[in-house]
């Protein structure tokens, strides 16, 4: 399954629900809401990070089955420096941690980087 959005501010509410709309109901709760947080957050990096503009999309893909979900979000690219470098600092940011929660939810998760895109992906048990 793949949706289309535009790169701006509303990007990471809309890749939520489009999410919730197409992840099986019977998946439990406590694994809906991890994919819900991880791909606001993975969305909301795009968003912040990509060469992009209002013009440009970002595409999500989601697979589901066997007992995990996989989502890949592809922007056009980076231009303001790594997404996945995290940030140090005196704990009172109050932004930076998206891929910290991802690492932390995410059965696994990675970053590649292609020509003309950055991709980010990550996978989540569903059951057990």
């Amino acid at each position: 399954m793949r949706f289309r959005l535009a790169a701006d501010r509303q990007a990471p509410t809309a890749a939520r629900a489009s999410l919730m709309g197409l992840l099986d109901v019977e998946m439990p709760e406590p694994a809906r809401d991890a994919a819900a947080l991880m791909i606001t957050e993975v969305v909301a990096n795009a968003v912040l990070h990509g060469c992009s503009s209002v013009r440009d999309q970002i595409l999500v893909e989601v697979r589901a089955g066997g007992g995990t979900v996989g989502i890949a979000v592809r922007d056009p690219g980076a231009c303001t420096g790594d997404p996945a470098a995290g940030r140090e600092g005196d704990g009172y940011r109050d932004d930076g941690f998206g891929l910290a929660i991802v690492d932390q939810l995410a059965t696994r998760w990675g970053m590649e980087r292609e020509p003309a895109n950055t991709v980010v992906w990550f996978e989540l048990a569903t059951a057990g």
